[in-house]
This record gives structure tokens, C-alpha cells and sequence, in this order.
């Protein structure tokens, strides 16, 4: 059973910018890589003969401020959080990164890069039960270009 969140390897990669009207630092989007957490979701249905053990990645968070969408951020936090749980973590099986069905722009987003559909999970969101699409690479060092 994976244990919860606050128990598990976890690494945050953070963009930055310098704000042109303050100069001073800005978050512009971050990622976050950990373990996968099976238990949130439920009637996960892999593809490719695909289970979970398949898999030791997930890329549980992904952040691009709007402004900056579309010039290079998200792949480059994708990157960095790949390289993190490759590094720090010793990861080396499949990459997860879950999305709802309805984020078209995500979903398009993870194709672009290079993920393939992988997998798909029911999600209780707030009591509205939701489809997700889990893309992603079989290892690590594919995500990575290695």
C-alpha cells in the first residue's frame, strides 16, 4: 500500500522570473514528482498490457502562470521534475501524469511532449465522480531523452 502523501519521496520544481514592474522574483509555474498514490483514484484501466507496478513516477502537479503558457515552461518543469525523480529518487520504471478527460489543452500539452495515453481512472472530485487520462512514458529515462 503506498503510504500517504506527507510519507512519500516528493521533490517541487519551481520556475522563476524577474518581474518587470517590481523587480523582484516571480513564480511562474512549478511541477511536482513523487511516488504514485494509487488510493486516490479508482477503476484504473491501463493500456498496453500496462499495470501499476509499471510504474515508480508521477508528476502529480503542474503549474504554467497564464501569460506564459505555450513558451517553453511546462516542458521544461516536466524535465525537472523527470530529472529529479530520476536523480533523487532512483526512479526508473513508468511515468504517470493524470489529467481530467475535459482538459483539452493539458491533454494536447502532454502529446506535445512526447507522452502517450497510458491509462484511465475514475476520480471523486467533491462528490462529482470525474474521468482522468493518465499519460505519461514507460520509463523515466525516455520522458528524459536518455
Amino acid at each position: 500500500m503506498t503510504p500517504p502523501v506527507d510519507e512519500r519521496e516528493m521533490a517541487y520544481v519551481v520556475a522563476e522570473r524577474t518581474n518587470e514592474k517590481t523587480n523582484e522574483p516571480e513564480v511562474i509555474g512549478m511541477s511536482q514528482v513523487m511516488v504514485p498514490y494509487w488510493a486516490r483514484g479508482h477503476d484504473h484501466r491501463f493500456q498496453h498490457g500496462l499495470s501499476q507496478e509499471d510504474f515508480d513516477c508521477e508528476i502529480d502537479t503542474l503549474y504554467v502562470k497564464i501569460g506564459v503558457q505555450g513558451g517553453g515552461i511546462g516542458r521544461k518543469l516536466v524535465l525537472g521534475a523527470l530529472q529529479e525523480g530520476y536523480d533523487r529518487f532512483n526512479m526508473r520504471r513508468g511515468v504517470i501524469i493524470w489529467t481530467l478527460e475535459g482538459n483539452t489543452l493539458g491533454r494536447e500539452f502532454y502529446k506535445r511532449i512526447g507522452c502517450q495515453e497510458l491509462a484511465r481512472r475514475k476520480l471523486d472530485l467533491a462528490g462529482v465522480p470525474s474521468e482522468c487520462v493518465g499519460y505519461g512514458f514507460r520509463t523515466v529515462a525516455e520522458g528524459l531523452g536518455k
